[in-house]
């Protein structure tokens, strides 16, 4: 999720149109130019037991060279997105400073408002966790987020693979001290598993208490479990997934969904849109939803 395809003009029938937007910048954001949608838009068809979502970065807006075209949001709405992840920032692979995601603040003013949203972290092991959760955390605190918190887990940033899993242990207990929640992973199995192409996130046990977001880009109806699937796509201390993407860069689908960018983030969450609902206790009060928490994961109210 760190990279995006290039951007695209975003079709239209007599070429690209953009509404203009007062050119003022607050905090992060850039208000610039804002596209509008053209024509009819396709709604895609989704599983009756699945329900779709997109997970976005600065990489689906257009920034550079000026103006800046951010991501339409209603677009992405109306071409059936139900949820949308929004990536709140990294630390810098190089410096090891924090940062926040170009587009951050203007994809979290305007996305709440048309579906719920969740925020993840690129994470770097190499650097320090706390540093990097107290970021985290600190910028999604006071934001309308439904969906968990998320740790995107796909870089071993030359550590081993114990090295690893102890800093990312660190890092989810922090974001657990700081918001309440666990964050839930993001990784995919070629990475995460020791069979893959890199050594594996080391065990833990508290892996298997936390949800999974698998990453695994095919057409067939599941992640894994396939006829022929190899057992490396399934990260080993899962059993079932939460949400799923299914399809990344070159897909060609980003103006569909009102990007900027050839491509798109496709996801799906697994159940319908009642247990979507459910889950995530969408209309609930706040009580409500500390007793679903409860109820739903006892096991890590006892973790330090």
């Amino acid at each position: 999720m760190e990279t995006q395809a290039p951007y695209v003009v975003i079709p239209g029938v007599t070429g690209p149109s953009y509404t203009e937007a007062t050119r003022t910048t607050t905090g992060n954001i850039h208000w610039s130019f804002l596209p509008e949608v053209h024509g009819e838009v396709a709604v895609t068809e989704v599983p009756d037991n699945r329900v779709l979502g997109v997970d976005v970065s600065r990489w689906n807006a257009h920034i550079d060279p000026p103006p800046v075209i951010h991501m339409d949001w209603e677009k992405c709405s109306q071409a059936g997105a139900k949820f949308a992840f929004i990536r709140a920032g990294s630390i810098n692979a190089v410096s090891g400073v924090c940062y926040t995601d170009f587009e951050f603040d203007y994809n979290s003013e305007v996305a709440h408002q048309l579906m719920p949203v969740g925020y993840y972290w690129y994470y770097r092991p190499n650097f320090d966790s706390l540093l990097q959760s107290d970021f985290f955390c600190g910028l999604i605190e006071g934001k309308d987020w439904r969906l968990p918190p998320v740790v995107d887990v796909e870089t071993m940033g030359g550590l081993g693979a114990s090295q690893v899993a102890s800093r990312l242990v660190n890092f989810c207990y922090s974001v657990y001290d700081n918001l309440g929640q666990y964050p839930m992973i993001y990784t995919r199995g070629t990475f995460w598993n020791p069979n893959g192409p890199v050594p594996g996130v080391g065990d833990n046990s508290l892996w298997a208490s936390l949800d999974l977001w698998v990453a695994r880009y095919t057409v067939l109806p599941e992640p894994w479990g396939n006829p022929g699937d190899q057992e490396v796509l399934r990260p080993r201390h899962w059993n079932d997934w939460l949400f799923w993407q299914f399809s990344d860069g070159g897909n060609g689908r980003g103006a569909e969904f009102g990007a900027q960018s050839a491509s798109i983030d496709i996801n799906l969450y697994n159940g319908n849109q009642d247990d979507f609902e459910d889950e995530f206790g969408l209309g609930l009060t706040l009580e409500e939803k500390v007793d679903r928490l409860w109820n739903a994961h006892p096991e890590l109210w006892d973790q330090p």
